[in-house]
C-alpha cells in the first residue's frame, strides 16, 4: 500500500527544478544584453544631441553677429579669428584658443579640433582683407566626449546689406 501512495504523490523532480532555473537564467541573460544595448544606445544619442545642439550654437552664433556687421564693422580676419565692432560698439572677437571657441572672453564651445573663417570679396574670390569682405564661411569641428564621436558643421552669412549678385 506504501508503494501506490508513492506512485500518486504529484511534484517534480529535481532534474526539472535544475532545467527550469536554467532556461530562467538563459531569458534574464539574453534580456539584460538587450536592455544593456538598449541603455547604450540612448546613452549614444543623448551625448551626440548635446554634442550637436552646442556645436550647431556655435555656428549660429557667429552666423547671427557676423549678418549684423555693416560696412566697416569688421577689423581683421584670420584664419582661426575674426575681430570686430559689435552692435553694442564694443571691439569683440570670435577665436580659437587652445580646444575652445571664445567670443571675446566668453567661451562658446570647447573641445574643437578645428576652426576655419574664410572670407569671400563682392566678386565671391576669397580674400584677406576686412575691408573687403563680404561673406564667411565658418568650419567648424567639435571632438565629443564619450561615445559622442565628432560633429563637423559649415555655416555661411552675408554682412547685413552686402549680397552680391552671382553668389550660388
Amino acid at each position: 500500500m506504501k508503494g501506490q501512495e508513492l506512485k500518486r504523490q504529484r511534484g517534480f523532480t529535481l532534474v526539472e527544478l535544475i532545467l527550469v532555473m536554467v532556461l530562467i537564467g538563459a531569458i534574464f541573460a539574453v534580456g539584460s544584453i538587450i536592455l544593456l544595448r538598449a541603455l547604450d544606445s540612448y546613452q549614444y544619442t543623448t551625448e551626440r544631441a548635446a554634442l550637436l545642439e552646442r556645436s550647431r550654437y556655435c555656428v549660429d552664433r557667429v552666423v547671427r553677429e557676423f549678418q549684423l556687421l555693416g560696412t566697416g564693422d569688421l577689423t581683421n580676419v584670420g584664419a582661426t579669428s575674426i575681430q570686430f565692432v559689435d552692435d553694442l560698439g564694443n571691439n569683440t572677437s570670435f577665436n580659437l584658443n587652445g580646444t575652445d571657441l571664445r567670443r571675446g572672453n566668453d567661451v562658446l564651445c570647447s573641445n574643437v579640433t578645428n576652426l576655419a573663417f574664410t572670407c569671400y570679396n563682392s566678386t565671391g574670390g576669397v580674400t584677406g582683407s576686412a575691408l573687403q569682405t563680404r561673406r564667411l564661411r565658418i568650419d567648424l569641428t567639435v571632438q565629443g566626449g564619450g561615445t559622442a564621436g565628432t560633429v563637423v558643421l559649415r555655416g555661411e552669412a552675408f554682412m547685413r546689406g552686402m549680397m552680391y549678385d552671382g553668389y550660388l
